[in-house]
């Protein structure tokens, strides 16, 4: 088999992977929830530098002060992957309309 066909196999069995669900989604809807009630009492930054997926992000507890001046928002929650992510996007991803990253973007094993 050529190089290029194998390199095009490895990134679909990668990307199968990565998109796979880890958890059950629902499992993160207390974290995702907490979100929602803090905004509605104290809202996000306008425009914020969204920071969202795993706990790489949840705990990076001093990801304001790495960014000095910029309107950070941090939104790791559990251990998230790209799957999770995607369920929730509408409700942690979508109102921010700024994007970083995404911890563990594969699935466990």
């Amino acid at each position: 088999m050529p190089r290029w066909q194998l390199a095009i196999v490895g990134l679909l069995v990668f990307l199968l992977h990565a998109c796979a669900p880890a958890q059950e989604p629902a499992g993160f809807e207390p974290e995702i929830r907490q979100f929602e009630l803090r905004d509605a009492t104290n809202p996000p930054p306008a425009n914020p530098i969204l920071f969202v997926g795993s706990s790489s992000f949840r705990m990076w507890t001093n990801l304001a002060d790495e960014f000095p001046g910029l309107p950070i928002l941090n939104r790791g929650f559990g251990g998230a992957h790209l799957s999770d992510v995607n369920h929730y996007f509408d409700r942690v991803v979508r109102p921010s309309r700024r994007f970083v990253g995404i911890g563990n973007v594969t699935a466990a094993a």
